[in-house]
């Protein structure tokens, strides 16, 4: 029932804002989903297990090897343990920015090739509403990893 649930959890953002999943066996939360209400990284003159099956209808149509090195970071940030899960205005097309409250880092990552993951402090909301160019300009990013061959070891490093 992957595709009716999948769509389900898209209505509920849209029609409640955010809504929690929660594992029927331990009754714990798995994760929290929450709809921002503005596009995060507009463009501008630069521009977890669970999450997998958030983003799986994005990532669907793309070819095998684009579709690889997506799911490979997104379970490289999930492995983490974010705490929630944000999409803004721009949909599964955008950005999406993990939470870690406890570590109060906020990381903000493309489900597109050949971009960078964004890491912010504190007002992640008010920083992801500016264009990648505000944000690399005014140096406001705790951190900005390049997707390369060194962005894991990086994001490992900076997320532990």
């Amino acid at each position: 029932e992957e595709v009716r649930n999948l769509h389900v959890c898209k209505i509920m953002v849209e029609c409640f804002g955010e809504f929690d999943l929660i594992d029927p066996n331990t009754c714990t939360k798995v994760i929290e989903l929450k709809l921002v209400q503005w596009e995060i990284l507009p463009k501008g003159r630069y521009p977890w297990a669970q999450s997998k099956e958030i983003i799986k209808s994005y990532i669907s149509n793309l070819d095998k090897s684009k579709k690889s090195t997506i799911e490979y970071r997104v379970k490289t940030i999930t492995n983490k343990t974010p705490d929630f899960l944000a999409v803004g205005r721009g949909g599964f097309s955008g950005y999406f920015v993990y939470g870690f409250s406890s570590k109060n880092l906020y990381v903000l990552e493309s489900l597109h090739l050949d971009n960078a993951t964004y890491i912010f402090a504190d007002d992640w909301a008010a920083f992801s509403q500016l264009t990648k160019n505000e944000i690399i300009e005014e140096g406001l990013a705790e951190h900005r990893v390049i997707h390369d061959k060194y962005w894991e070891p990086r994001l490992r490093a900076i997320l532990r």
